[in-house]
């Protein structure tokens, strides 16, 4: 039996979310999952618009489900309004803030490029949308990593 790439990708993205969850924490295997996700659903785009739609569509909705679990374990927003964070966990919480907001108008634009033909506007727009979406999600994740060691003297792991 031979994998395609999207199946290659969702394997890998669920063998890192295991490892890192157990390094570190559970969210953050969650937000490797996502993220795994993500990268698997931009490069489906080869592959086809509607393979690309339902990856980009779970990505976005685990990473939304992931921000609600840390808010409502943690109460992160008030963390951060209190500006109690260090610079890059700081960063971290921005950029994803960032492309969260981006999420909406780019899945709103892609269910409307998906009905369209190549070159229409909507598809220009929602690529845009995209790619700052996941190059904000891209520095946020890497940023997740800073707050390993800011959280092990804040609270105990979830």
């Amino acid at each position: 039996m031979t994998l395609t790439r999207p199946q290659i990708g969702l394997s890998a993205s669920v063998l890192a979310a295991a490892v890192v969850g157990w390094l570190a924490r559970p969210y953050m295997g969650l937000a490797t999952l996502s993220y795994g996700i993500l990268l698997t659903g931009v490069f489906a785009t080869l592959r086809g618009s509607k393979l690309h739609a339902n990856l980009m569509s779970l990505g976005v909705a685990a990473d939304i489900a992931q921000v609600l679990w840390i808010e409502l374990s943690r109460g992160a927003i008030a963390e951060t309004l209190r500006m109690e964070l260090p610079p890059l966990p700081l960063l971290h919480v921005i950029t994803s803030a960032l492309a969260v907001v981006c999420y909406a108008p780019a899945l709103w634009l892609g269910k409307r490029a998906f009905k369209t033909k190549p070159g229409h506007p909507a598809r220009k727009i929602h690529r845009a949308f995209g790619i700052a979406a996941l190059s904000l999600r891209t520095v946020g994740f890497l940023l997740m990593f800073s707050l390993i060691s800011y959280l092990a003297t804040r609270t105990p792991p979830l």
